[in-house]
């Protein structure tokens, strides 16, 4: 792989270069930016052997290493099967560098689902919910729709392979007096109909594909996720955002009021392109806030984002006007 010549400092240099790297089509995220990570996580991996100094840097750098491979391979939601392959090479690769991360299992798990092969589906989903008995990182960690979702995966696959005459892999498809074809058809119909989250100010709600089309509300912001970020639109007019303008975005509508603001330290995970422990860089972290609110203003959206009272870098959302948000829950991470 490219970069594995260089030494940390030049690694470190060319991280920064990279950051310039738009990151609002999918190659934006740019696997320049793996493979500088890759490189520099093999040169910590052994400076750590001899030096526990370096055990911070070495966690942080895997764990941005991971993240971007995660966020690499987040387009499994599609129904194009040929990014099988690619997909699930990403994915394979983070659990090379983190084996029992659930999320990477869980995706794994569906796309092998996806693609018919039950028995790899068992074998994953299985996995995803033993890890999330134990693992640590709250960021990689499957949430409740999410768990949900994979203990009905994994009954389906086992129920697909019990109907092909396979020996299945776990012992959950004891069905009761209801037929293995009869449940699959509802295990499905409960998948299809909570596949998708939508969050207004009044609370979330689960919906199918169809139930979370676009929303065309007069003065409503409407934040729609997708594999490049996510949509947002307001009375007619859309504005691509990258994922960290769209996740801080998101962050702000849904988890920010007066008194509970955005500093840079809670939204320090969404800046990937930084290896600063203590939290992102105030100026980083405003400038990106403050590009969300060009992008909000020039699309005529209300001015709602304001800055709190008691933090110079801190931000929220005012309430003032109402708000949708939609993302599949297959694809979420908090990173």
């Amino acid at each position: 792989m490219r970069f594995q010549g260089n030494s940390l400092e030049e690694l470190e240099e060319l991280e920064q270069e990279l950051l310039g790297l738009g990151e609002t089509k999918l190659g934006g995220l740019s696997y320049s930016k793996i493979e500088v990570y890759d490189a520099m996580h093999s040169q910590l991996e052994e400076l750590v052997q001899d030096d526990e100094d370096y055990r911070a840097y070495y966690s942080y750098i895997k764990k941005k290493l991971v993240s971007y491979l995660l966020r690499y391979g987040m387009h499994t939601y599609t129904d194009h099967l040929t990014i099988y392959e690619d997909t699930e090479k990403v994915l394979k690769k983070v659990l090379s560098y983190d084996s029992q991360n659930p999320i990477a299992a869980y995706r794994l798990g569906f796309l092998a689902y996806r693609s018919g092969i039950h028995s790899e589906a068992v074998m994953y989903f299985q996995q995803a919910l033993n890890s999330q008995t134990f693992y640590t990182d709250e960021h990689f960690l499957l949430n409740a729709e999410q768990i949900s979702r994979a203990v009905l995966y994994l009954t389906n696959s086992a129920l697909h392979t019990a109907i092909q005459g396979e020996v299945p892999s776990c012992d959950i498809i004891s069905t009761g007096y209801t037929s293995l074809p009869t449940q699959l058809c509802y295990n499905d119909g409960m998948l299809k109909c909570h596949a998708y989250r939508i969050v207004t100010p009044f609370g979330a709600v689960l919906c199918s594909e169809e139930e979370s089309g676009e929303q065309q509300m007069k003065d409503v912001i409407s934040l729609k996720f997708n594999k490049f970020g996510a949509l947002l639109t307001y009375n007619g007019i859309s504005e691509q955002l990258s994922p960290v303008q769209a996740n801080v975005l998101r962050y702000l509508l849904v988890k920010t009021r007066r008194g509970e603001a955005a500093t840079p330290w809670s939204l320090k995970d969404y800046f990937l392109f930084t290896h600063v422990i203590t939290g992102v860089p105030e100026k980083t972290f405003s400038s990106v806030v403050a590009e969300v609110k060009r992008i909000m203003a020039e699309m005529e959206i209300p001015a709602s984002i304001k800055v709190a009272e008691d933090e110079k870098s801190g931000y929220y959302f005012d309430g003032s006007s109402p708000f949708v948000v939609i993302d599949r829950v297959d694809e979420e991470l908090s990173l």
